[in-house]
C-alpha cells in the first residue's frame, strides 16, 4: 500500500511539473512575440522618420518696440536695487513681468521722455480691480473729464501718487494682491512745477504723460489676475414686426421723468382696461352662451360708460 502511494504521489508531482513546464513555454512564447512585434515597431518608425519632411524651423524672436527696448534696459538698470528694497514688502523670491500697456499711454510717454534726461523708478499701489483700467489707460489724475475719481484722499493735491522704492511700504499697503507696479518718471535733474515731494518717501506727479507702469513687481504668495470675461455677443436681430407684450396689472411703473411717467401710466391703464373687458367677455359668454350677444351687451355697456363721462 506505502509502494501504491509513492507512485501515486510521483505520477502527481510528474503531471504538475509538466503542466508547469507547458505554462512557462506559453508564457514565454507570448512575450518573445511581443517583443518582436515592438522591435518590428520601431523598424518601421525609424523607416517612416527617413522619408518624413523636416520639422519647420522654429519662428524667429519677436522684434521688441522701442518702449519694451526702453523697459528692458529700465530693469537692468535698477533690478538689483529694486529686488532689495521690495523684498521687506513683498515675499520673496520678487520677480519682475512687464506691463502691455495701451498705445495711447505708450506714445504719450515716449514723445514726452523727449524732453528729459532721467528716469526715476517709482512704486505705485492699488487694486488689482483697477489693473485693467491701468494697463489700457495708463495713470489718470482723477478729474471730472477722466472718469476716475478720488479714492484715498489728495492731502497733496490731486495727481497720481506714488513713492520712492524705500517707502515702498506706503504703496504696498493700497495693493490687495501682493503686486506693486514699478513705474518710471521721465524728469530733469531738478524737479519742476508738475511734480511734488511733500517728504523724502512720496512723489505726486500732476502730468499723466510724464509716468506710465513699466512692470509688475510680484511676490511669491500674490495672488493670480483673472482674465477679463469676453464681451457678450450682440443680441440676434428680430425677423418681423416685434410683437407687442402689455404688462400685468400688478406690475407699478418705474420712477421715471416727464413725458416717460405719462407714457408708463397710460401703457399699464390700457392693458388693466384689456385685461377688464377680456373678464368681462367671459363672465358675459358664461351667462348669455352667444358670442353675439356678449359683444351686444358690452357694447351697449361703453355707451353708458361714455354717456356718464
Amino acid at each position: 500500500e506505502m509502494h501504491d502511494v509513492q507512485e501515486a504521489k510521483k505520477g502527481f508531482l510528474w503531471i504538475l511539473a509538466n503542466k508547469r513546464a507547458e505554462l512557462n513555454t506559453k508564457e514565454y512564447f507570448r512575450t518573445e512575440e511581443l517583443r518582436k512585434q515592438r522591435l518590428e515597431e520601431e523598424r518601421l518608425a525609424r523607416e517612416a522618420d527617413k522619408f518624413a519632411a523636416p520639422p519647420p524651423p522654429p519662428p524667429p524672436p519677436k522684434e521688441l518696440t522701442p518702449f519694451e527696448k526702453l523697459c528692458d534696459s529700465f530693469l537692468e538698470q535698477h533690478e538689483q536695487m529694486l529686488t532689495q528694497e521690495l523684498g521687506r514688502v513683498l515675499v520673496t523670491p520678487i520677480r519682475f513681468e512687464r506691463i502691455e500697456m495701451g498705445r495711447y499711454p505708450v506714445d504719450s510717454f515716449m514723445f514726452k521722455r523727449r524732453q528729459y534726461t532721467v528716469l526715476e523708478p517709482l512704486i505705485h499701489g492699488t487694486r488689482a480691480h483697477n489693473f485693467p483700467s491701468i494697463f489700457s489707460r495708463g495713470l489718470v489724475i482723477p478729474t471730472r473729464g477722466s472718469g476716475v475719481s478720488v479714492v484715498n484722499g489728495s492731502a497733496h493735491g490731486v495727481g497720481i501718487y506714488t513713492t520712492r522704492p524705500p517707502s515702498a511700504a506706503t504703496s504696498r499697503g493700497y495693493s490687495d494682491i501682493g503686486r506693486l507696479l514699478v513705474c518710471a518718471l521721465a524728469r530733469n535733474d531738478k524737479d519742476d512745477v508738475s511734480i511734488k515731494r511733500p517728504n523724502s518717501g512720496v512723489a505726486v506727479i500732476f502730468e499723466e504723460a510724464r509716468v506710465i507702469p513699466m512692470f509688475q513687481a510680484i511676490g511669491a504668495n500674490a495672488l493670480t489676475l483673472d482674465p477679463p470675461l469676453p464681451p457678450p455677443p450682440p443680441p440676434a436681430p428680430v425677423k418681423g414686426r416685434a410683437k407687442k407684450v402689455y404688462r400685468p396689472r400688478s406690475l407699478k411703473p418705474t420712477v421715471k421723468l416727464g413725458l416717460d411717467i405719462r407714457r408708463e401710466r397710460r401703457h399699464i391703464r390700457r392693458a388693466q382696461v384689456q385685461d377688464t373687458r377680456r373678464e368681462q367677455h367671459q363672465r358675459l359668454a358664461a351667462q348669455f352662451g352667444s358670442p353675439s350677444l356678449v359683444h351686444i351687451v358690452s357694447f351697449l355697456d361703453r355707451s353708458a360708460a361714455r354717456k356718464r363721462r
